[in-house]
């Protein structure tokens, strides 16, 4: 297993660095952003479990997400029974409700497929007393990427030219009539 970390620095350029410096481009972030903006997986942990296969841990808030109204203290209390505690790397929001995402990323060739869980808790109001209840959320999610199926140009209907007819008795006819349900064709 080969364990790959995410250096975290000032601006939001950030690369993946591992022992050996054979990583594939498209899993290298080089792109040349707003420096007031920091990197949305700040803090990631990213390992490789095969050539194949590379596994993301992930945490954030609720808040830093944009769902403050369903993070409260009930549901931080209830996250801290469960142990989920939020990361070191979350530092805008510290005292937040955690969401933990784990994600499998596998690669055959040219096709990725994401497999995922997300793991949080969040505040609704009860029906019955009115007052918050902290519900759990546990999701798995699951993104094929294939490449696109090309439609034919011409559609081909199945359509046969020509004077054969259908050979058959009348009496397999009407058995044929006689098994059809007359409730189905209204």
């Amino acid at each position: 297993m080969k364990l790959i970390a995410r250096e975290s620095s000032m601006n939001s350029s950030y690369e993946l660095f591992s022992d050996e410096n054979n990583m594939e481009d498209d899993w290298i972030d080089q792109g040349e952003g707003d420096d007031s903006m920091d990197s949305p997986w700040e803090g990631a942990i990213l390992y490789q479990r095969n050539p194949s296969i590379y596994h993301i841990e992930y945490c954030t808030t609720l808040e830093r997400l944009g769902l403050v109204h369903l993070s409260t203290d009930v549901s931080r209390s209830r996250a801290s029974l469960m142990g989920s505690r939020v990361t070191k790397s979350v530092k805008d929001y510290p005292h937040g409700t955690p969401v933990l995402i784990s994600m499998d990323v596998t690669r055959k060739k040219h096709n990725l497929k994401l497999d995922g869980i997300i793991r949080t808790i969040i505040t609704l109001g009860c029906n019955r007393c009115g007052g918050s209840a902290a519900d759990c959320v546990f999701s798995n999610f699951s993104i094929l990427r294939e490449e696109p199926i090309e439609d034919p140009k011409t559609i081909n209907m199945g359509v046969i030219y020509g004077q054969s007819k259908v050979n058959g008795t009348k009496e397999e006819e009407e058995e044929d009539l006689a098994s059809v349900d007359l409730d189905d064709l209204t």
